[in-house]
């Protein structure tokens, strides 16, 4: 059986955590020697470029699902990467799979909420849904009405146990020099796209009631996005500039992984409701980094308070900095090494080879 993947969103050298669950899933279709094709979309840096690049991808996807022959088409990122594939499936008629992600369905802003029907129409005419976890896979079917349709979770593209995995004590100490953390007090971080909702607001907000407490802690964000401007002056109306390590650049997956490492705590305080997963802090549990995540969409579902983590009203900033402090007391214990070992174990059913099967059974059914 041959596949043909469409995605708008594909990493590259310049972007590497554009679309990596794509590539991730492709690697995943390469284990399990599934023959495959690819019509994938990289970043464009500027809005010509990137018009230039979707009319590429969607010519491309066109021509190649009308003359070439696939047994099934797999779309991923279905409000943008539709349209092409509804286009050609009218001409030449496809066993259609959907992997559909957060904005999918529920989108974000205007431009997303006009490609609402490009989500709608493609969930019609597919044979098979794929959603990132349970939560994902309820909302979807509740929004769309897909009792009907074979709706699988498959929790995009899991996480790579020989790139994320706890260091040693020595490497740890390590990272935290390479990185500006010498003092023996815990870290708090929060990495990955600064945009909306993703709560980095929350988190400066309850880095400065800290600060007014004198509580002992250091605070990272690493990451950038549409709100990394906003961000910063957030963190100027605050004063919290000598408080907190902004590092306005995004990583690639290696230094991801020193990165989870070099902290002692993930911080992931989302108000999206379509967090579909929230693949970010799943990695730092891997590396043996415990969560404190919002009480919110699918991370409620695999945060476990004082198991893995902890959990907090999503958008109180109060609730997150009373966490932080009784992070701060669990640090010195030896409670936070069992935090950080239940994370790891939390995060080992997220394993390549632990959802391996799970995908194989989903294409081949």
């Amino acid at each position: 059986m041959k596949f043909f993947i469409v995605s708008n969103m594909f990493p590259d050298e310049k972007h590497p955590s554009y679309g990596i669950f794509v590539k991730h899933f492709c690697e995943q279709l390469d284990s399990l020697q599934i023959a495959y094709d690819t019509s994938v979309m990289k970043q464009a840096d500027n809005p010509i470029q990137k018009l230039l690049h979707y009319m590429k991808f969607y010519v491309g996807t066109v021509v190649r699902m009308l003359f070439v022959s696939y047994d099934a088409v797999y779309v991923h990122y279905a409000s943008h990467s539709s349209p092409p594939v509804l286009f050609a499936n009218k001409l030449r008629k496809k066993k259609i799979f959907v992997n559909v992600h957060g904005s999918d369905v529920v989108p974000e802003n205007p431009k997303q909420e006009k490609m609402q029907k490009y989500t709608q129409a493609i969930l019609k005419v597919c044979e098979t849904v794929v959603v990132p976890s349970v939560y994902f896979q309820n909302y979807t079917v509740e929004k769309y009405h897909l009792a009907d349709k074979r709706v699988f979770v498959y929790p995009s593209g899991g996480i790579d146990k020989n790139m994320f995995y706890m260091a040693s004590p020595e490497k740890k100490q390590e990272l935290r020099a390479s990185f500006g953390f010498f003092e023996k007090r815990p870290v708090f971080a929060m990495i990955g796209r600064i945009s909306v909702g993703k709560g980095w607001d929350v988190f400066l907000k309850a880095i400065s009631i800290c600060v007014k407490k004198n509580l002992c802690a250091d605070f990272l964000i690493l990451g950038k996005g549409a709100e990394s401007q906003q961000l910063l002056q957030l963190c100027d109306i605050l004063a919290l500039t000598e408080y907190v390590k902004i590092i306005d650049q995004l990583v690639s997956q290696e230094q991801l992984a020193n990165w989870y490492n070099a902290v002692d705590y993930f911080v992931f305080p989302t108000k999206r409701e379509g967090e579909s997963l929230g693949l970010v802090a799943i990695e730092a549990m891997a590396c043996g980094t415990p969560v404190i995540s919002s009480d919110f969409a699918a991370p409620k579902y695999y945060v476990q308070e004082n198991k893995n983590g902890f959990q907090f009203q999503v958008d109180n900033a109060e609730a997150l900095s009373e966490k932080i402090e009784t992070c701060i007391d669990v640090f010195s214990t030896s409670a936070y090494d069992v935090l950080c070992q239940n994370a790891i174990q939390t995060a080992s059913a997220f394993y390549l080879e632990n959802i391996r099967q799970d995908l194989q059974n989903i294409l081949e059914n």
